[in-house]
């Protein structure tokens, strides 16, 4: 039957875009111990731009404290939702490791437990007075990133990940509490699954199988008007 037939296809494309999603903090690793297994923080630094700074709410090094991101296993893309219906990916652009709208969304894989971009896990620094747009750097350590040459001052870092269970959550600026817990699964106002009943529409820069706001809900819908 043509209705049975959708359903099924619909909760199948519905059970694999769950499973392509995982929840994951990045901590900083360094042989400096004054920021080893620091979390990360992502101050505003333009129209959907948002750097990656070692230490979160003002730069507060050795706190387990950091932003809670997901992982979409299909499209390699490592994202936040910075407020419903705007998605920033990780990335790197000018040298500068960011959470943009302007990046590509893809290339993150993880090796041995270590953020990958690229293919590579090395060439990220910790560094001071990047002149960056709000001037963050001038006390905080932002993330860069070059595989050329170490830039002057730059500390040696790797990204380690912590990986939570696979969720539809989205990510969002709320920080979790220790390297070694699970990110928070839902917030009021970032969850994956919305309190609408709205289809949503799916960016085109995730994707297929990516679930963003009201994706589950939006099928759910469909399935409900079919039976009627």
């Amino acid at each position: 039957m043509k209705v049975s037939t959708t359903i099924s296809s619909l909760a199948l494309l519905v059970s694999s875009a769950l499973a392509d999603l995982q929840n994951v903090s990045l901590f900083v690793s360094s042989d400096d111990t004054s920021i080893n297994g620091s979390g990360l923080g992502a101050p505003h630094e333009g129209a959907g731009i948002n750097y990656l700074f070692i230490g979160s709410n003002g730069g507060n090094f050795g706190t387990a404290n950091t932003i809670a991101l997901v992982y979409n296993t299909t499209s390699q893309g490592l994202y936040w939702q910075l407020e419903p219906g705007i998605i920033e990916y990780f990335g790197v652009s000018g040298a500068v490791a960011q959470l943009s709208v302007a990046v590509s969304g893809t290339g993150v894989t993880f090796e041995n437990g270590y953020l990958a971009y690229d293919g590579s896990t090395e060439g990220f620094y910790a560094l001071y007075n990047i002149s960056d747009p709000y001037n963050y750097s001038k006390s905080q350590l932002a993330i860069v990133r070059d595989l050329s040459a170490s830039p002057e001052g730059g500390i040696p870092i790797s990204l380690t990940a912590v990986f939570g269970s696979a969720s539809a959550t989205a990510a969002s600026s709320t920080t979790s509490s220790a390297p070694t817990t699970t990110v928070a699964t839902e917030t009021s106002t970032t969850s994956a699954v919305e309190s609408t009943t709205t289809v949503a529409v799916i960016s085109s820069g995730d994707a297929a199988g990516a679930v963003i706001p009201g994706t589950f809900l939006g099928a759910a819908a469909l399935v409900a008007g079919l039976l009627m």
